[in-house]
């Protein structure tokens, strides 16, 4: 029976000759006759992805909302503000609040996790 399984499982890609082999995160076709529900050109949500210009080895608390984490030198870099493509901030891996710098606080990313880093204490934009 196990034989059976296991050349089943194996043969289980050859069975899908129309299964669909595009990329699932290309933009699919264009279901509303062209243009956004408002006429005008079609959106895309997607997660923000750092156009990856822009300085490097930046300091917790510089602005890195071009380059992403490579921008900063401790390759942290924190979601602070709202806004889509805006709002992130350097920062720094800390064990206490002496770590970090003046103002702001060393927390745990989520409850219960062992890693923690350095968050601006009021939340501030970037500089």
């Amino acid at each position: 029976m196990r034989a059976f399984v296991v050349a089943l499982w194996l043969l289980m890609p050859l069975g899908c000759s129309g299964c669909r082999t595009e990329d699932p995160r290309a933009p699919s076709e264009d279901l509303d006759g062209g243009g956004g529900l408002d006429g005008g050109a079609d959106e895309v949500l997607t997660e923000y992805r750092f156009p990856g210009d822009g300085p490097r080895g930046l300091a917790a608390g510089a602005d890195c909302s071009r380059g992403g984490p490579a921008a900063c030198a401790s390759t942290t870099c924190l979601k602070v503000q709202p806004g889509y493509g805006q709002g992130y901030v350097c920062s720094l891996d800390c064990q206490h609040d002496g770590e970090c710098p003046a103002d702001w606080r060393c927390r745990a990313l989520f409850p219960g996790a062992a890693a923690r880093v350095c968050f601006p204490g009021s939340g501030a934009a970037p500089p």
